[in-house]
């Protein structure tokens, strides 16, 4: 798994070397590709650096989310089983 910070940002050019040979791909403008817009989204890679988000802060709100539902669900079951007169 890797580990340290994230890439945010457009490769355009790829140089891969193997085997004594160079080959150069052109991610800027591919031939084929899936859900691909030509040029770099400049507004999503200034937002993702300007907000500083990691996978571990996304998990973190994620499990709180959770826990707070899990809350709401046991409480309005509590409160169901509850006798008034009791």
């Amino acid at each position: 798994m890797p580990r340290g910070d994230g890439f945010a940002g457009c490769i355009r050019n790829l140089t891969f070397s193997a085997d004594g040979r160079v080959h150069l791909y052109d991610l800027g403008a591919p031939a084929d590709g899936e859900s691909f817009t030509p040029g770099c989204d400049d507004e999503f890679v200034q937002a993702v650096k300007a907000l500083n988000i990691n996978t571990n802060f996304l998990v973190a709100i994620f499990v709180c989310l959770l826990v707070v539902l899990i809350l709401v669900i046991i409480l309005a079951v509590y409160r169901k089983r509850r006798h008034v007169f009791g």
